[in-house]
């Protein structure tokens, strides 16, 4: 049935159009974006073991264990939060295998512990406060939210 009545092939030429002459959609091409994906944060070799070897409220500072006694940094270079307030930081003296920072006024534990060097995190992990010293610290308290040895223990 490829025949057109008369009404419709006058219609058509009244549009200047010949019946056979279908109408087909023509693809523009649109300008698209391709989403960019966000990089991955950079990850390098952690630079703390995780140990504490000093730490006392009442002085306020911390010294974390380097994993490396000759680090290759100055401890201006790294970016040190706890409980995500940045503190300054300092390769301790001839000490090269300790980073000693500064406490934040009013931190508590456990504390989230947070490093980078450069755009590389390289630590995160949570200190419970073991081991620190507070200003009103009793002989035998094992530090802040720590509960006492048990009598008669080691």
């Amino acid at each position: 049935n490829g025949q057109k009545t008369g009404d419709e092939a006058q219609f058509w030429s009244a549009l200047g159009c010949s019946p056979q002459v279908k109408a087909t959609a023509t693809a523009r091409p649109t300008s698209t974006s391709t989403p960019t994906a966000t990089p991955p944060p950079v990850v390098s070799a952690p630079l703390l073991t995780g140990d504490v070897t000093a730490c006392s409220l009442k002085d306020g500072f911390i010294n974390f264990k380097l994993v490396d006694d000759e680090p290759g940094f100055k401890g201006s270079d790294v970016y040190l939060t706890i409980n995500g307030t940045q503190v300054t930081c300092t390769v301790a003296g001839d000490n090269k295998d300790v980073l000693s920072c500064a406490l934040p006024v009013g931190v508590t534990f456990p504390a989230q512990i947070h490093v980078a060097l450069g755009d590389a995190s390289t630590d995160d992990f949570v200190y419970d406060g073991g081991g620190c010293v507070t200003q009103n610290q009793s002989p035998g308290d094992p530090g802040p939210g720590l509960p006492p040895p048990p009598p008669g223990g080691d």
